[in-house]
């Protein structure tokens, strides 16, 4: 993953407001950093390009990734409110200036909450331990078509749109 050509690829009416977030909390920037590139590893890692479909695979990664920022960031701040609401407000920046239509953007936010209640519940989990955690969430992943199943969907339930075939992913 290349952050500096994803940033390049902004549009200036996307950057204004990723640069607000960004100075309201100087210190998540960083860490918010190093989690995004860890949950790309790691995603890349066990389900090779299938991560970025709107498989179980991406629902997965979705809930590593706000789980990762808002561990990374709480070694910045204890402040566990605003640690989840950068964790939110970041992830949502995401997800609005992302090419995404609505049901792909519902299911996002709503595997996003899932890796922020998942943080909520289980601050202490080792990495090793939270993947197998999602990677069991993954496999019972419930398939939706529609914003009114995503909005309807357990919050401790991820969510996704296409299947995949589990020897597509990469081999550890």
């Amino acid at each position: 993953m290349n952050l500096w050509s994803t940033f390049k690829s902004l549009r200036l009416s996307a950057l204004w407001p990723l640069i607000g977030i960004c100075l309201k909390n100087p210190l998540y920037v960083i860490p918010t950093i190093k989690a995004t590139k860890r949950c790309i590893l790691i995603c890349d890692a066990l389900y090779g390009q299938n991560h970025h479909k709107n498989t179980a695979a991406n629902a997965f990664r979705h809930a590593l990734w706000n789980f990762l920022i808002s561990r990374d960031c709480s070694s910045s701040s204890k402040d566990q409110v605003k640690v989840l609401r950068w964790t939110k407000d970041i992830t949502d920046w995401h997800e609005k200036f992302s090419k995404n239509n609505r049901v792909e953007m519902a299911m996002d936010l709503h595997n996003n909450r899932v890796g922020r209640i998942l943080f909520l519940e289980n601050q202490d989990l080792s990495e090793h331990d939270l993947v197998s955690l999602l990677k069991k969430m993954a496999d019972s992943s419930i398939k939706i078509q529609t914003e009114e199943e995503v909005t309807s969907a357990n919050h401790k339930t991820l969510v996704h749109l296409k299947d995949y075939k589990p020897n597509e992913r990469a081999v550890l």
